[in-house]
């Protein structure tokens, strides 16, 4: 591990029992800001929502846009602490939900250039961190498929006997 990767494992670490960072009273919409997530660590701020329009890295290389609740909102939706005001967004910001293709192309976009360009710790990528952690999710994924289809195919081979018929109990006494 690097040190900067330690310098950013140390950072999460602490903020996870902060109480320092931005109450939704003071957050202004449609303003960008660095944030403390599950899932991102910049978002743009809906006052309707009380939400952070974020990218979310979930399986692959390919983000979605999600919204995550603010810390204080409630115990069991709240995931975001928001740290810092960064600039004010040129983005038109409706729920999640409501962007058509293009428009989401272009938040995504924004939202992934804000990330690189306002790191959490200085030096440390944490969009590319992110786009790997869930890459990696999805290789993960597909080998358990990959195991779990070649277990059954063994099995299925192991049940068919001579011309491919199967040889199980209700075959032989039919």
């Amino acid at each position: 591990m690097s040190n900067k990767e330690k310098l950013f494992t140390q950072f999460l670490s602490d903020i996870q029992e902060s109480t320092k960072y931005l109450e939704m009273e003071s957050l202004m919409h449609g303003y960008s800001y660095k944030i403390y997530a599950r899932n991102a660590y910049v978002g743009v701020w809906h006052k309707g929502e009380k939400s952070f329009l974020i990218s979310r890295y979930s399986i692959g290389n390919m983000p979605h846009l999600f919204n995550e609740y603010h810390w204080d909102q409630n115990e069991n939706l709240g995931t975001v602490k928001p740290l810092e005001l960064i600039e004010k967004s040129p983005l038109k910001i409706k729920s999640a939900w409501k962007y058509n293709l293009e428009e989401t192309r272009g938040i995504l976009d924004y939202l992934d250039d804000l990330e690189e360009r306002n790191p959490l710790i200085e030096g440390f990528n944490s969009l590319l961190d992110r786009k790997k952690s869930a890459i990696n999710y999805s290789t993960k994924q597909a080998d358990k498929i990959k195991n779990y289809n070649q277990t059954a195919n063994v099995k299925r081979e192991n049940k068919i006997g001579i011309n491919g018929v199967f040889q199980d109990s209700c075959r032989l006494n039919c």
